[in-house]
């Protein structure tokens, strides 16, 4: 998926066009090459180890406190329609899982870090949360360490989930909260706790081992996650009397996310009819990551107008989905509306004033929205973390 780079754009700004984001957890099988049979028994020999060899131990080489390692032992790797991420045990035969993850799918199967393998069917929900229940006879951890109490904004927290690069149950380096949800229904606990693919559905768990959140999206620097009293609100709306609504919204979310991977890579205009059809399909999901990506898609083919629109949803969905905001920052500029991004761009500025994109944006937000006094001490503290990439900003700031 996208990662943010900043390319510089001749007549326009030194920061940032480029979009960013991504789901955690959207591993897929590829096709075998057709045309070396060498190179096929090679792939065929790596795909049979991450599929049937067991998921290894992560509590070996667990670095974090006792009591987060052995919190894995509620962490499964899920795998369904061809998808792979990560499923954190609720409760008695239950676990939760992302919707993204499972789609319309009914049956899923489950790995714990001991190789032990259950099949679990998916409980409908009504819900447009990025959460889904799944039952899996036999299954019984115990109680289930959480903690109702929301999280502090500098708490530290660890993502607990599946790695697929390791095909392992993993304790990823810890982070902290950035900010605790919005009291919007939708909105996400923000975080820098590192993750990986496959972490989609993983555990965001405190220094002591409880429960607090299920990772929905992220990268290796930042993310977000669904605060764990969501689940019980879940439970409340999940059985099978939900099965036309919940296999609707499922649909959508497929919808969506084809769509996304049909749409050209390069910064090439869509024709109306794509560009409308896409606002459609993803609108309806109300899902911010999803969102996100249409609008990064929008953005880079030039369409700014429809772009700000779906960034601007999102935000009223939850309010700190961070990249959206950035996003909106980034097609304001390039559609001239600098000085309706100022406010966005202060905000990112507060919450994350030691990130380098950010800063870069803050230093051209206030320098094309006349705010020179907020560039420069943007520009301030980028030069403390980077020196070198301060210097062509710098020149940008005394144009």
């Amino acid at each position: 998926m996208l990662s943010l780079k900043f390319p510089k754009i001749r007549g326009k700004t030194i920061a940032a066009t480029r979009y960013r984001f991504r789901f955690l957890g959207a591993g897929r099988s590829t096709a075998l090459p057709q045309r070396k049979t060498v190179r096929a028994l090679v792939f065929a020999f790596v795909y049979w180890c991450l599929t049937f060899v067991p998921v290894a131990e992560a509590v070996e080489n667990c670095a974090a406190g006792e009591q987060v390692c052995a919190f894995s032992k509620f962490v499964f790797k899920v795998e369904i329609g061809g998808r792979v991420g990560s499923a954190v045990y609720a409760g008695r035969r239950i676990v939760v899982a992302n919707r993204h993850i499972v789609l319309d799918d009914s049956v899923a199967k489950l790995t714990d870090k001991f190789g032990q393998v259950y099949t679990a069917r998916v409980i409908p929900n009504d819900q447009h949360e990025d959460l889904v229940l799944l039952e899996a006879d036999n299954l019984d951890r115990g109680p289930l360490p959480w903690r109702p109490e929301a999280v502090s904004r500098g708490e530290s927290v660890h993502i607990v989930g599946y790695d697929q690069a390791t095909n392992a149950i993993k304790v990823f380096p810890a982070g902290v909260v950035l900010l605790p949800p919005a009291a919007n229904r939708l909105s996400r606990i923000q975080h820098i706790a590192k993750a990986a693919t496959g972490s989609s559905g993983a555990g965001l768990v405190t220094a002591d081992g409880k429960l607090v959140g299920i990772a929905t999206s992220g990268d290796e620097r930042r993310g977000d996650a669904i605060p764990v009293g969501r689940i019980g609100a879940l439970e409340a709306h999940s059985s099978e009397q939900h099965r036309v609504v919940h296999d609707a919204i499922g649909r959508q979310y497929k919808i969506c996310q084809e769509t996304l991977r049909r749409m050209p890579i390069r910064r090439a205009r869509l024709a109306k009819r794509a560009v409308e059809y896409l606002t459609r399909v993803c609108t309806k999901t109300r899902n911010t990551h999803l969102l996100d990506d249409a609008g990064q898609i929008l953005g880079r083919a030039g369409h700014m107008k429809e772009g700000k629109a779906v960034f601007s949803q999102a935000l009223e969905l939850d309010p700190y989905a961070r990249n959206n905001r950035i996003g909106l920052v980034v097609t304001l500029l390039l559609s001239g509306g600098a000085t309706e991004a100022l406010p966005h761009a202060k905000w990112l500025y507060e919450l994350l004033p030691h990130d380098k994109e950010v800063l870069r944006l803050a230093v051209q937000t206030g320098k094309r929205g006349g705010d020179i006094e907020f560039a420069r001490q943007a520009l301030t503290t980028l030069e403390s973390l980077d020196p070198a990439l301060a210097v062509p900003l710098r020149s940008y700031l005394a144009r």
